[in-house]
C-alpha cells in the first residue's frame, strides 16, 4: 500500500561523474492504465520539511502516467524546495533512480535533472524545465530491463540505467508543495522494440 512520510531533510545537489545514455526518440508506444491503479495527492510541504508517497509490492505494473504541477516554492532558507520521482530498485541497498525537479535560487522555471541513487546530475545538459503553476503530464516507463525512460509533456525521452528490477516507485516534495493531479499506475506497449536512442 502507499503510504505518506515526512520528516526534516537538507537537500544537497551533488554532481557526480555517471554514465547517462542518449535521449530516446518518442517510439510509438502506447500507454495502458492498470484496473484501480489511479490517485491524487498533494505533497504541501513546509519550509525544511520533505514528504514523500511510497508504493511498493509493483506485481505486473511497469509505467506510471501523471499530471502534476509545482503549486508553491518555499521561500529563502537553507533547503531549496525539490520534488523527485523515483523507481525503487530491488537489489536490497535501497537505491532510487529518476528525475529531481529542482528550484535553484527558490526560482522558477525549475530544471529536471537525471537523479542516480538519489542524487541529481548537475553537471548533465538539462533539457527540460518545469514552471511554477504549469500543469505537466509526466511519463515514466520501466518495462525494459536495465533502464528507465521518462518525459516532461512532449519533449524527448531520457534514459536512465538501472542495475537492477524495479520494486518500488517513490514521489517527493521538499519545501513547496507539489500537487499530482492524477497518477495513474500501468504499461506501456512496445511495438517498437528496437528504438535506438539519439546521440
Amino acid at each position: 500500500m502507499p503510504r505518506f512520510e515526512s520528516l526534516p531533510i537538507r537537500l544537497v545537489l551533488v554532481a557526480v561523474g555517471a554514465w547517462l545514455a542518449g535521449a530516446p526518440a518518442a517510439y510509438g508506444q502506447t500507454f495502458i492504465p492498470a484496473p484501480n491503479q489511479g490517485f491524487s495527492a498533494d505533497l504541501d510541504t513546509m519550509e525544511g520539511s520533505y514528504s514523500v508517497w511510497i508504493k511498493r509490492d509493483l506485481g505486473s505494473l511497469s509505467a506510471l502516467h501523471a499530471t502534476i504541477e509545482v503549486a508553491r516554492l518555499g521561500k529563502g532558507g537553507r533547503w531549496v524546495p525539490a520534488f523527485g520521482f523515483w523507481v525503487l530498485t530491488g537489489d536490497g541497498k535501497g537505491r532510487k533512480f529518476g528525475v529531481q525537479v529542482i528550484a535553484e535560487a527558490w526560482a522558477s522555471p525549475m530544471p529536471a535533472y537525471t537523479s542516480l541513487e538519489g542524487k541529481p546530475q548537475t553537471n548533465l545538459h538539462v533539457r527540460q524545465k518545469i514552471a511554477l503553476g504549469q500543469k505537466t503530464d509526466l511519463d515514466m516507463d520501466w518495462g525494459t530491463p536495465g533502464k528507465l525512460l521518462y518525459r516532461f509533456g512532449d519533449a524527448n525521452w531520457e534514459e536512465v540505467p538501472l542495475p537492477s528490477e524495479v520494486r518500488g516507485i517513490e514521489i517527493s516534495a521538499s519545501s513547496g508543495e507539489l500537487d499530482l493531479q492524477s497518477v495513474v499506475l500501468g504499461s506501456f506497449s512496445h511495438p517498437d522494440s528496437e528504438a535506438k536512442p539519439n546521440r
